[in-house]
């Protein structure tokens, strides 16, 4: 939502550096060529939205023969679950990423009240 509302990944990115030049950049990527726009601009983390472990490490290993692969961090995020954890194994990934913990639970309503005494 927010490359869309930027005008896309390069307005998105100037925009972030703009604002703070000095912390690290995520950039969520839905499809190879974003990766590849993404790639362009030295981002921290590119995290791969909804990609297979056999597409992540597709492109892990393109940024290995790019000769940028340790230059930045890949995460995953989207699908992925505890009981697939074996499957993301092999895929040359740093990060993995899962909402599991949240599924199918309900939401718990907290507050706190500060007393002056």
């Amino acid at each position: 939502n927010h490359i869309i509302a930027a005008g896309g990944i390069d307005k998105a990115v100037q925009h972030a550096r703009r604002i703070n030049s000095q912390v690290k950049l995520e950039i969520e990527v839905e499809n190879f060529a974003e990766f590849i726009k993404a790639q362009e601009h030295d981002i921290d983390v590119i995290m791969l939205d909804n990609f297979s472990p056999e597409r992540c490490k597709a492109v892990a290993d393109e940024l290995t023969e790019m000769g940028l692969r340790e230059h930045v961090v890949l995460e995953a995020s989207g699908g992925i679950v505890l009981g697939s954890l074996e499957d993301w194994r092999e895929c040359g990934l740093d990060v993995l990423s899962t909402s599991t913990i949240n599924r199918g639970t309900s939401p718990l309503d907290l507050s706190m009240l500060m007393n002056e005494n």
